[in-house]
């Protein structure tokens, strides 16, 4: 395994790698004893990925991975950028606009940012879409009007997401009520505790598997569109 250059991150669903340490393995040199990854907060499917994948780096390179979780995608970033961590686990949509400036990142401080993807991850099995409360009376995408849905501050792969879901039906934020979650993991988790009737999830996320046996339950399959 090489790698060159300075600034990298990892990114997973779709990897990708920003400015890091300066970092530089050749064949004969030796790796680096421990390497930090930036992800999202545990409970999620990519926290999951990662730690799968970190195990695997693990035991093949005897390299040590210390996984740092965040609610949102500045937080698994800004560790990337600040010379914390060396990579970091994003998805598509967070990668595609830190890469060029845009939605949350176009900002002054932030701008396009010098990503390299170093890794793509695809799950065959995990559907991503919006899950319900099943109690809340959603069945099509259209029923989202009015009803509650999960928003999180800095997390623009969630956001984008379910405002472009929203559009499939003719709606918009304003035809919902926001509600303003701090991670990724806890947006799910509302749907549980009935704080919220929808929410950006993973099907194969940990946290989903405990709303599903919640009082609230979840519809546990991807909400059709018309």
């Amino acid at each position: 395994m090489e790698w060159h250059g300075k600034r990298r991150a990892i990114f997973v669903g779709m990897i990708i790698l920003i400015a890091g340490f300066p970092v530089y393995l050749h064949a004969a040199a030796k790796l680096p004893d421990l390497i930090t990854w930036a992800t999202y907060d545990v409970g999620t499917s990519t926290y999951m990925q990662t730690a799968c994948m970190a195990d695997g780096v693990t035991k093949k390179t005897g390299m040590k991975i210390r996984i740092l979780p965040s609610g949102n995608d500045f937080g698994r970033l800004i560790p990337v950028r600040s010379g914390v961590a060396h990579f970091s686990v994003m998805s598509g949509v967070s990668a595609y606009a830190g890469a060029h400036g845009l939605w949350d990142y176009a900002k002054y401080e932030w701008g396009p940012q010098p990503l390299r993807q170093i890794l793509p991850v695809i799950d065959d099995e995990q559907g991503i879409s919006v899950g319900t409360a099943a109690d809340s009376n959603i069945k099509t995408l259209k029923d989202l009007k009015g009803k509650r849905v999960t928003y999180v501050p800095g997390g623009t792969s969630i956001n984008v997401c379910m405002e472009a879901t929203l559009a499939f039906a003719g709606l918009t934020w304003n035809d919902v009520v926001r509600i303003p979650a701090p991670s990724l993991g806890t947006s799910m988790k509302f749907i549980a505790e009935g704080k919220t009737d929808a929410a950006w999830a993973s099907t194969t996320s940990p946290v989903m598997y405990e709303v599903e046996r919640s009082p609230t339950g979840s519809i546990g399959r991807n909400i059709p569109g018309g």
